[in-house]
């Protein structure tokens, strides 16, 4: 095969109406990160605007939100950064911040693969957090593999659905 051939693929998968791997996955992400932003909204929160640098660890009373914001080092250390899918500030018994992660998966796919990752991360960075997932398309295994490794002494607090969200929302008020 030519490099030209090789370089025209993509282009034809294109064309031919073939879809890239992830991008409904990252299309059902999205809405399901709207979705917790409007919640977010409808509870009185204020949308920070700005960078994308980490506001955390800043004592705050007032109900704020950041999506995609720098949240700590990477697990994998050296000069890595990860970003949480939501930093928000004001809930009673978080003063400097909590942290949501969104994971949808509504297909067969590869999340779940994701989650051992995704707790060493919220352990370096050491914000209480909580996951919450969307869809059937997760292992149940792997599912309650995560749900068991929320501890109180561990920054997960909770890995809950939408509903669930809600409802810890609003106990905390």
């Amino acid at each position: 095969m030519t490099q030209r051939t090789q370089a025209s693929l993509p282009h034809m998968a294109r064309k031919l109406g073939h879809r890239r791997r992830g991008g409904r996955a990252q299309t059902s992400g999205a809405k399901f990160e709207s979705k917790i932003e409007e919640l977010l909204v409808t509870l009185g929160f204020t949308k920070q605007t700005g960078s994308r640098t980490a506001f955390y660890s800043t004592t705050r009373e007032s109900k704020e939100y950041d999506v995609h914001v720098l949240c700590g080092p990477s697990a994998y250390g050296g000069k890595g950064k990860q970003y949480c899918d939501f930093l928000i500030y004001g809930l009673p018994g978080f003063p400097t911040g909590f942290r949501i992660e969104a994971k949808a998966q509504f297909t067969k796919g590869s999340v779940d693969e994701k989650y051992p990752y995704l707790l060493l991360n919220i352990e370096v960075a050491g914000i209480p957090s909580v996951v919450v997932t969307a869809g059937r398309g997760a292992r149940t295994e792997a599912l309650d593999w995560l749900t068991e490794q929320a501890m109180e002494d561990n920054p997960l607090q909770a890995v809950l659905d939408y509903e669930g969200l809600l409802q810890y929302l609003h106990d905390l008020y």
